[in-house]
């Protein structure tokens, strides 16, 4: 039997010793550090203030920017200084997708009050509070009794169909966000706007993605395919969003902003300035309805801030820190028990922030010259491999540092400025950038190719297009879930499923053919404190 407490007596025995706490400070001296601080805060904030956008538009402004910015701020400190510090924990798609149905559930959209079903004591904070609650109990139970043994199963079948539903969902916003600039006041007068806004995002697209890539080029010299490789994204928002100030271009094309609220203040007026989203009591039987809602989130938080975490560590990153699965999920915990006091949306580990943070910290070698290096060079990348990742705690806690500071009076005016094209224009470069590095459509791309080598010429062709299909399944459904009203609180159980067609696959593929399409996302030697071999003892 697995003793109570046992991951995450591991965990910190492993990680929060004081050698190896000290070791995640002196270890952040490194150049790698200061692009990668840059790259993941605009990664991060920026994606999660377009999601404030689209919260509060469903809200009827109950939520802004100043809960995502502050639940954000909360979580980069508490994983940065006590969790596991690769991990960047945030306000996700799926995250505002439930919070939005369960507001439409209960609250009229047009006069934001209870719909007359549920006008005898519903309050939305307070009914928040206790979804978060029961969500936040579940959590901690979940890792007390070491219910993420589970996760030593998981192979990358399940993650490959998140990352790209992820990735899907962040287009799919970044169109949404353009198709809104075309009409307002339910018109559609708006043509020279959205065709504006279109050309800003497009434009924004193509430079962004091809300054991601250019390392994989022979442009321009070394040292300035690495600048741009390691703030395009600092550049790209600068630029993109000074470029509408340019000139006469456009003149006639109006281009939405953020709407911004006070600093540190909450959005909604009927909160008073309070923080405290359980300063008014409520029903008891909105208390005990909030109990399937919690369990919802809990499902959310456990398989997707888990999978996220596993496709964060994988085995190709070479990492030799240990991981903390079971102490990063109790924690989770406490996040989201004082997201539901604060009144703000939870988050949970976020793809692909978590992995783009893990390859800003990449460090590279030269087989030839046994030197460090920041790129994979077009003329002799077989030469070139990963050494490992800087593993430290700065970049993390920075970014949520930042975070806070952004709810300063100057910076949100800054954020203000910043036009929504530009944020489509990152959901593009984010998305597009996944869906290209993603393992199925790199299948899928394999058999419309001509010329095939690799591992997978050792799959027979039809083997490889049935798992393909398989996986394109259940992202699509997935992705089409969660565009529903109402039905897209129940996409996480489309993961769950995935996840348990993996003890099925043994019977429809080989096992030769499921090691070259379904090994394991991370090494045995990570996922240790996982394994009930090793949690049946202190």
């Amino acid at each position: 039997m697995l003793k109570i407490g046992a991951g995450i007596y591991k965990d910190w025995k492993d990680r929060l010793t004081f050698k190896s706490y000290k070791s995640d400070w002196t270890d952040a001296l490194s150049y790698r550090v200061l692009p990668s601080t840059i790259e993941i805060f605009f990664n991060n904030l920026l994606p999660a203030i377009a999601f404030s956008q689209d919260l509060s538009n469903r809200t009827s402004y109950q939520y802004g920017i100043n809960e995502i910015l502050l639940s954000q701020g909360i979580s980069g400190l508490l994983f940065g200084l006590a969790g596991y510090p690769l991990s960047i924990v945030g306000v996700s798609a799926p995250s505002c997708i439930l919070c939005y149905t369960i507001y439409n559930i209960f609250v009229d959209k047009q006069t934001n009050i209870p719909k007359t079903k549920y006008d005898d004591g519903f309050e939305f904070f307070p009914f928040m509070f206790w979804v978060y609650l029961w969500s936040a109990i579940f959590t901690f139970l979940s890792s007390i009794f070491n219910f993420l043994s589970f996760f030593q199963y998981v192979t990358v079948f399940p993650c490959d169909i998140f990352g790209l539903f992820i990735n899907v969902v962040y287009v799919v916003k970044g169109c949404q966000l353009l198709g809104e600039s075309f009409h307002k006041n339910d018109t559609l007068d708006h043509v020279a706007d959205g065709f504006g806004n279109i050309t800003i995002a497009l434009c924004m697209t193509f430079f962004g993605l091809l300054a991601k890539n250019i390392t994989s080029t022979r442009l321009f010299n070394h040292k300035i395919r690495i600048i741009i490789k390691d703030y395009c994204i600092f550049i790209s928002v600068i630029f993109w969003s000074g470029v509408i100030h340019f000139g006469n271009a456009f003149k006639f094309v109006h281009f939405e902003k953020l709407n911004i609220s006070k600093s540190f203040k909450p959005t909604s007026k009927a909160r008073n300035s309070s923080w405290l989203a359980v300063n008014h009591s409520i029903s008891a039987k909105y208390v005990f309805l909030a109990l399937p809602f919690g369990i919802i989130v809990w499902i959310l938080l456990f398989f997707d801030h888990n999978i996220s975490s596993l496709m964060a560590q994988s085995h190709e990153y070479k990492l030799k820190k240990k991981s903390m699965y079971n102490w990063d999920f109790c924690l989770l915990s406490v996040h989201t028990f004082l997201c539901g006091i604060l009144g703000l949306p939870a988050g949970h580990c976020l793809i692909p922030q978590s992995f783009i943070h893990t390859e800003t910290l990449i460090i590279y070698k030269d087989a030839k010259k046994e030197k460090k290096t920041d790129e994979v060079n077009a003329d002799d990348s077989a030469n070139i491999y990963i050494s490992g990742v800087v593993e430290q705690r700065f970049t993390n806690s920075m970014q949520g540092l930042l975070m806070i500071v952004c709810m300063c009076r100057p910076f949100l005016v800054c954020l203000n400025q910043i036009p929504q094209c530009v944020l489509s224009g990152l959901f593009f470069i984010l998305g597009i950038g996944g869906i290209q590095g993603n393992a199925i459509i790199a299948r899928i791309l394999f058999l419309l190719s001509d010329y095939k080598t690799g591992s997978l010429e050792q799959v027979k062709a039809s083997k490889l297009f049935l798992f393909a299909m398989i996986s394109v399944f259940f992202a699509v459904i997935e992705v089409l879930i969660s565009q529903l009203d109402y039905v897209s609180i129940a996409f996480p159980i489309i993961l769950i499923i995935s996840i348990f067609v993996i003890f099925f696959l043994k019977y429809i593929f080989t096992n030769e053919e499921l090691e070259i399409l379904d090994n394991k996302v991370v090494s045995r030697e990570s996922i240790k404190n996982l394994l009930p071999e090793n949690l049946n003892h202190y």
